[in-house]
């Protein structure tokens, strides 16, 4: 083939793919196809055989959306911009609270809002990269801790509303400046997908999938791409970002609103009830826009759980910024409509880390969105007085934020052979007599069982050395009194691992590698570790910054405590009593033989 019939054999591939994804796009996104399935195939087995015969395949190419490659693990990579969660609300009065905190931080007597709905999906992270003047699919990321998430791009690429190359043209004048694009989204499962896939698995004999959200979950991490691809999902667009070559970010838009037409300009879906307002310290507008989302939820192709608002202006939004885990110009309004009638059976006690009583109510086993619940906290007597709970009582229970379980309210009505919950006076685990504290009960013990696994299971949490531990191993070692704090943790052997846990010989030595290895975690995992009372992730991060190192900690005075950012006198005053304690001074100087950034 000579260079001249090349270069129109590859000009005809560009102009198919064009044309193959202006109709995937009327098809997939629009829901408005132009063309008949048979004119389609016949546009896509053209494409198909030009690539087989001149070898010339473009990434972006709709032949290259599936592939044949079966991965045997999801590989890390790093999102250009944080994907953090939002923080939830779930009624009028915290909305009002939240809206007047932002005014106040940013000194404004109004704010524009955008308005969308909440997907009850998996966020995702797609990010494009330049290449001849267009922006081709790179790879794209589940959320994961927010700065880095597992690579699911092959299982991405068979979503057929994600778009694999994003083409500027004369958008901006920017352009040449923009090497990367990051668009974050949800994946969604739609409920009649859902009735097709389970009616499936229920004929092969496989477990169903309990909703759309565990379902688009499960099919978004398929180790077999040809496996995602059947499930039909679809990727609604929140965000797009545009970086230059040293990942600086590159503003083209000056609100949030703006960027959503340029994304459904670039065939992504968004959502499709968007939309933007002025409020005040009033949030009618809010409501009414959530109260519509509430009365439209079961009529959608798809699951929501709320709505979301937005700061619409991009440059308010940086001035806002952000906590460690959630985006502080934005707000969830979730809807509480998962809520079941169960009976409360018994009531239990446990003890946290702090030695604080948990009242616990034991339920007759209730299903709410596929979970089966069997238990719901108290939280503390005030709380049981104050909602009138008693033994043998019907109760309305919702998951609080879809995680949590907890009571609504009693129904009196049903109210037959009930009885009181009494207060203990004693700590259900070491017998030794509870001390009275405001709402609370403390158990005093300092060398409480049950104190003593909370504190080590909170040490090798996720957030602190993320161990992979589970909770009944170290009740083990702590009960046989083979530990008695998380010093003792780093001095035992795989055999002890093994014989504790009945694990395995690679099990074993896989947890008493991950144990060794959290020797090096950073000081501001070991502060949140230590469990100091009302000091959190972000707070520890900030004396971490300031202080350094657990000595110029220990010896800070009030007046340095509260000169860090996030620091009140409540707080300091914790911190400066945890380090009085002569026992938490004394795991502070074993800490140091065993860990290396204290």
């Amino acid at each position: 083939m000579s260079v001249d019939q090349n270069k129109k054999v590859e000009q005809e591939i560009e102009k198919l793919i064009e044309i193959i994804n202006y109709h995937n796009w009327r098809y997939y996104v629009l829901q408005d196809p132009e063309i008949s399935d048979e004119e389609y195939d016949a546009l896509l087995n053209r494409l198909k055989k030009l690539e087989k015969e001149t070898g010339i395949i473009k990434p972006y190419s709709p032949t290259q959306r599936i592939t044949n490659v079966i991965s045997t693990e999801f590989k890390k990579g790093n999102h250009l911009f944080p994907v953090l969660s939002l923080e939830a609300v779930y009624d009028k009065k915290k909305l009002e609270e939240y809206i007047k905190s932002v005014l106040r931080n940013l000194k404004q007597s109004e704010l524009g809002l955008l308005c969308e709905l909440k997907f009850d999906g998996v966020s995702l992270s797609v990010i494009y990269k330049r290449n001849d003047g267009i922006f081709i699919f790179d790879k794209a990321l589940t959320r994961g801790d927010g700065l880095i998430g597992e690579d699911v791009s092959l299982n991405a690429k068979t979503i057929k509303t994600i778009p694999l190359s994003i083409d500027l043209g004369n958008d901006n004048d920017t352009e040449g400046d923009i090497e990367f694009i990051q668009v974050n989204g949800e994946v969604v499962l739609y409920k009649n997908d859902l009735q097709r896939i389970n009616e499936e698995r229920k004929k092969e004999g496989v477990p169903e999938f309990s909703n759309t959200r565990n379902a688009a979950s499960g099919s978004l991490r398929q180790l077999d791409p040809s496996v995602t691809a059947k499930r039909n999902l679809k990727f609604f667009a929140y965000s797009i970002r545009f970086f230059d070559r040293e990942g600086k970010e590159v503003r083209i838009r000056k609100k949030l609103s703006e960027l959503f037409e340029l994304m459904r300009s670039l065939r992504f879906i968004v959502s499709p009830f968007f939309k933007t307002c002025k409020i005040e310290q009033d949030v009618d507008a809010l409501q009414e826009y959530y109260e519509n989302a509430f009365e439209m939820k079961d009529s959608l192709e798809f699951d929501i759980d709320g709505v979301v608002f937005k700061v619409d202006d991009l440059e308010f939004q940086d001035r806002l910024g952000s906590t460690l885990k959630n985006y502080k110009w934005a707000i969830a309004y979730k809807f509480h409509t998962s809520i079941a009638v169960t009976k409360v059976i018994d009531v239990v006690f446990e003890v946290g880390r702090t030695g604080v009583i948990t009242p616990v109510a034991l339920l007759e086993p209730v299903e709410i969105e596929g979970a089966v619940i069997k238990n719901a906290t108290l939280h503390n007597f005030d709380y049981i007085k104050s909602k009138d709970i008693r033994i043998g009582d019907y109760v309305e229970v919702r998951r609080a934020g879809k995680v949590i379980p907890e009571i609504v309210k009693v129904i009196k009505e049903l109210r037959g052979d009930v009885r009181e919950i009494e207060e203990p006076k004693f700590c259900p685990s070491c017998k030794a007599e509870l001390i009275k504290d405001g709402p609370f009960l403390i158990c005093p013990n300092k060398q409480c069982f049950e104190k003593i696994i909370a504190k080590i299971v909170h040490w090798f949490s996720k957030d602190a050395m993320d161990v992979d531990i589970s909770d009944g191993i170290i009740s083990k070692l702590v009960k046989n009194k083979i530990v008695k704090d998380v010093v003792d943790m780093y001095n035992l052997r795989p055999s002890d691992f093994a014989v504790v846990g009945n694990l395995g010989k690679k099990s074993a030595s896989k947890l008493y590698n991950s144990i060794q290895e959290s020797r090096n975690r950073s000081f501001d995992r070991i502060l949140y570790g230590l469990g100091i009372p009302m000091v959190g992730l972000r707070n520890s991060k900030s004396l971490a910054q300031k202080f350094k190192n657990i000595d110029n900690l220990m010896n800070a005075s009030f007046a340095e405590l509260v000169s860090v950012e996030g620091i009140g006198n409540e707080v300091a005053n914790s911190i400066i009593q945890f380090f009085k304690d002569e026992e938490n001074r004394k795991l502070i100087e074993r800490l140091k033989r065993v860990m290396n950034n204290i």
